[in-house]
């Protein structure tokens, strides 16, 4: 059942036939369509309604559309989620989560600049709008006269998405778009408003128009868990059923028995112990519902009606909607909507029907269930990688996952209190660690989310990844622990002052067990780079690595001692400094000329990875399994060096016969010689040229391949098939497939040897072997060649495949010219 009320609307709403529609008390109308209305929205131009995801919308009337508009169906390819309407058109959310904007003609397109992000929430101001996605962003287009977009000061607006910097890795609830306002709820109950203030809508206690995302400070510990804004007013809800409302009160729209505006949340004290479920804000009115007694009460402007208690008059003080006897008896109001001068209540019957609108979904977060369906391998691989790579590339998952909900504790988020429950954390990633494949797909995908973080975060919230991370990283083995346990230092230094005071705060309180291993993550990483530079394993800059963990413990031993933790000065102390501090003493520390070389080779090759391109190059499978972390095997070294390698097999073939304790030496013996020739010995060389190769090419995108697919991309593969070679052939000036020569060609072409058609793809475009995608990747080209004779030899523009063809009068010439050119292999090397 659809109720509505207020100013004058084409009966039956377009929806049923005028003699469909039920009159009740107070100018309430009611209606049923055969078709269930799902979700709805009303702003100043329109109202719409989703039906099996179909919409449909009614221009309203207005001071430029003086009569009953119709209800026209929007023909859109995609089904509908939701619709919101704001000053002269709407916003739709398909099911995929792509966004549409309607203009004022009802002519809809796709909002630009959301680049395949999903979104999840939409709302719309009167000439700006908001969409929240899976992953945490808020995206903002639109105007930004008064800094309702919450980019900058000068920021001109866009008619494009634009991410909202400011709020990253804030766990966010929900977003809701005023007249020129906006606000955005955490999942902590933490309310941040930015915008228009000429009223005090944004609560801060003055009428100054903020630019960036704003703290109310005001609201922080009250539970918050919905918010509603008016065209110059605001309500929350808490849990429990508490309103604030703050803002324009001039007609009566904040339910305080008074006409004035309020620049900070005020209680609505008619409503108190009513336990509210649902506020929302109209243009000029409020509207709350209480689900218990199943009454809506109304308050603010009611000259057209919209406040449906019969009178045309404005109330600064909440007042029961007189609703049909039905509603209150055999139906659940779902949705309650107040718009320009409309009122809206979209009600369903006991229990639920299928039909309820959609609810707000929210950012995606972390915890044990998911982590649970991971290792139960219910779920394919790559599904699992995919939600692996949603969680943790958002800092706004991690931060938002795992609050401690036991008593509404995470609603006391502040400086002091993080919010976190620290032993569902210990328990989850407890289990995350123990599979090496999961946690080695987290690694890499945390390895690529920590540059984003935002030094400068607007929320404390923002902070929790850093009390997370340290808990991931230290389960995982030496090396990744190293690398990753940098990066976080890095981030951690880059924060500006106030966060770190935040942050030591959050320290200062960890658990006696997080704050020991917090300690000893740092210690142990400063211990391992000490040690590879007095060992001389690998070249380091000492003066910018070393010092980032050193740093740290001195920041983590001052807030013990203020806190008087119980951690002893003995847990801080790195003993091998003093192996460093002789090494430093004798030894030079600096990258030679020849690692240098490798890091410009591996450069290369990762360019021709990005491009596409084969490289004639020899390389063993061995090295494209260190790319990906793959331990190289006894089988790679006999790849690799056939006489050493079959030695080594022999040796484990003859120890089959021996004693199990001599077996068991000799396996050691040839794991560790197999370890040393193709990890160890190259280690240093091979690392520069690691570095280089993912210098120049998308780490994300090699990590998809497996190593024999990845040699397979790099230097190709041997699946010829020069039929399809012919097949994709064009021809260019006087050439045509007819053509004399073209035909002579092709016949001296099938009588190549395998070697001789090899040695021409390498003539025509520089790589022997055939590209991962086949012989249809290679687009031969061919042309006549310009000012020739017949003693001219054929000619190859490798980057294009481009044959120039001289004109042979025979063919006996041109076969002894093609082989001639092949043979010669100008511009290439010879084996």
């Amino acid at each position: 059942m659809l109720c509505f009320w207020g100013a004058q609307v084409r009966e039956g709403l377009g929806l049923v036939k005028p003699d469909q529609v039920k009159h009740g008390d107070s100018g309430i109308r009611s209606l049923c369509p055969k078709t269930a209305v799902q979700d709805m929205s009303a702003g100043r131009s329109f109202a719409g309604f989703i039906r099996d995801g179909n919409v449909s919308v009614l221009r309203l009337r207005s001071e430029d559309y003086d009569h009953d508009g119709k209800l026209k169906q929007l023909q859109l390819k995609n089904k509908i989620r939701l619709i919101v309407c704001g000053g002269d058109g709407a916003v739709l959310l398909a099911n995929g989560g792509n966004v549409l904007i309607m203009d004022k003609s009802t002519v809809c397109k796709p909002l630009k600049g959301l680049d395949n992000r999903q979104v999840i929430q939409i709302v719309c101001g009167d000439h700006h709008s908001m969409a929240l996605t899976k992953d945490g962003q808020v995206l903002v287009w639109g105007e930004n006269s008064h800094g309702q977009l919450g980019l900058r000061k000068d920021h001109p607006g866009s008619p494009s998405a634009q991410h909202v910097q400011s709020l990253s890795g804030i766990p966010l609830a929900q977003i809701s778009a005023g007249g020129d306002h906006s606000f955005v709820l955490s999942l902590s109950g933490v309310v941040f408003g930015w915008g228009k203030n000429s009223a005090g809508q944004l609560g801060l206690g003055d009428t100054t128009d903020r630019h960036v995302p704003t703290v109310v400070n005001s609201l922080n510990r009250k539970k918050t868990v919905s918010i509603s804004c008016g065209g110059e007013h605001t309500a929350t809800l808490s849990k429990g059923g508490t309103v604030f409302t703050f803002g324009s009160g001039g007609s009566g729209q904040l339910g305080h028995n008074s006409f004035k505006d309020e620049h900070h949340p005020r209680v609505v004290a008619e409503l108190w112990g009513s336990e509210v479920s649902q506020v929302t804000c109209g243009r000029h009115h409020t509207l709350v519902s209480v689900t218990s007694s199943k009454l809506i009460y109304s308050f603010g402007c009611g000259t057209q009606g919209q406040l449906g208690n019969g009178e045309m008059i404005n109330k600064s003080v909440p007042y029961p909607v007189d609703l049909p006897t039905e509603c209150n008896h055999e139906y659940t109001i779902e949705k309650l909507l107040a718009g320009e001068n409309h009122s809206f209540a979209l009600s369903f019957k006991e229990p639920g029907n299928e039909s309820k609108p959609n609810p707000s979904r929210g950012i995606l977060t972390l915890d044990d269930r998911m982590i649970g369906r991971w290792l139960s391998r219910s779920e394919p691989r790559k599904m699992v990688k995919k939600d692996i790579n949603k969680v943790f590339s958002s800092a706004a998952s991690l931060n938002g996952s795992f609050l401690k909900t036991s008593c509404d504790q995470h609603y006391q988020t502040s400086d002091d209190h993080c919010g976190l429950d620290f032993d569902l954390v210990k328990t989850s990633f407890a289990k995350l660690s123990k599979n090496e494949s999961l946690i080695s797909e987290v690694v890499k995908v945390v390895e690529q989310m920590l540059p984003s973080l935002n030094p400068n975060p607007t929320g404390v919230e923002s902070l929790r990844v850093y009390l997370l991370l340290p808990e991931l990283i230290r389960r995982l083995k030496k090396q990744q622990r190293t690398e990753l346990t940098e990066a976080l230092a890095s981030k951690i230094l880059q924060l500006d002052p106030d966060a770190h005071k935040v942050l030591e705060k959050y320290w200062s309180k960890l658990p006696d067990g997080w704050l020991k291993g917090l300690v000893k993550l740092f210690r142990k990483a400063s211990t391992s780079m000490i040690g590879r530079i007095a060992a001389d394993s690998m070249n380091l800059d000492i003066k910018t690595r070393l010092p980032k963990f050193v740093q740290i413990l001195a920041m983590v031993y001052q807030v013990c001692c203020s806190a008087n933790r119980n951690i002893t000065k003995s847990d801080f102390i790195i003993n091998e400094i003093n192996d460093l501090l002789d090494v430093v003493r004798t030894k030079k520390l600096c990258l030679s000329v020849e690692t240098e070389k490798y890091f410009l080779f591996g450069i290369l090759c990762g360019l021709a990875f990005n491009n596409n391109s084969v490289v004639h190059l020899p390389f063993p499978l061995a090295l494209f399994k260190k790319l990906l972390n793959v331990k190289p095997s006894l089988e790679d070294l006999i790849e690799f060096d056939s006489g050493l390698g079959k030695s080594l097999q022999y040796i484990l073939d003859y120890s089959e016969d021996v004693e199990e304790m001599e077996m068991y030496y000799t396996v050691n013996f040839v794991d560790k010689y197999v370890d040393y020739i193709l990890n160890k010995s190259v280690e240093e060389v091979f690392e520069e040229f690691k570095r280089g190769f993912f210098k120049a090419c998308d780490r994300c995108m090699v990590e998809m391949f497996e190593p024999e697919e990845l040699r397979g991309v790099l230097v190709g593969s041997e699946e010829y098939d020069w039929d399809i070679l012919k097949q994709n052939t064009t021809y260019e000036g006087s050439f045509y497939a007819g053509h004399p020569t073209i035909i002579s060609f092709w016949e001296v072409f099938d009588e190549l040897t395998s070697n001789e058609k090899k040695a021409f793809l390498l003539f025509l475009t520089g790589f022997e072997k055939v590209p991962i995608l086949g012989m249809s990747a290679v687009k031969m080209r061919v042309r006549p060649l310009f000012s020739f004779t017949q003693d001219h030899l054929p000619q190859a523009l490798t980057c294009h495949a481009l044959l120039d063809l001289p004109v042979y009068q025979k063919k006996e010439t041109l076969k002894a010219k093609v082989i001639e050119a092949i043979n010669h292999k100008r511009g290439f090397w010879e084996e």
